[in-house]
């Protein structure tokens, strides 16, 4: 049982480094591939992943609401994780809320891992095929299995 605190120094001991540190409430890593994870510390025992999705910036567009919505119906293209928006409602998110509590480093490790997988699908040709409703594409509202397909070769 950990709090959120503990959590970041175990992620740093991970790393290797001192990396991620608070700054009020919040914290952000870049990884090797360019992702950026920010790290806002909700309390003591809960913490939000959120992976801003640069390449939705304008999400007004009716086919792409209905996608996401879509997307985010039983964690089927989200995992643990969910769509939402930025607090200025224009900009797409990746976000993942954990009780802190119920994880230990391994699983929290897991967690991330997941949530790192689901940023290079949601940043893909393939998922923009999806939010664009193009019902010429083969992504576009195909089967969980095909996207579970992109998360092995990823």
């Amino acid at each position: 049982m950990y709090q959120v605190d503990e959590i970041l120094n175990l992620l740093n001991e991970k790393l290797g480094s001192d990396q991620l540190s608070w700054k009020g409430d919040h914290s952000s890593i870049k990884f090797e591939d360019g992702s950026i994870v920010d790290f806002i510390k909700i309390d003591t025992q809960t913490i939000e992943l959120v992976n801003v999705i640069e390449k939705y910036t304008k999400v007004a567009d009716a086919t792409l609401c209905a996608n996401i919505l879509m997307a985010n119906y039983q964690g089927g293209m989200t995992g643990q994780s969910r769509l939402s928006l930025t607090p200025d409602q224009r900009t797409l998110a990746l976000c993942c809320r954990i009780d802190v509590r119920w994880v230990d480093a391994a699983l929290f490790e897991e967690i991330l891992t997941d949530f790192l997988k689901y940023i290079q699908f949601w940043n893909s040709d393939e998922a923009a095929e999806f939010l664009s409703g193009d019902e010429s594409s083969d992504t576009a509202m195909s089967s969980q299995s095909d996207h579970e397909a992109f998360f092995t070769k990823v």
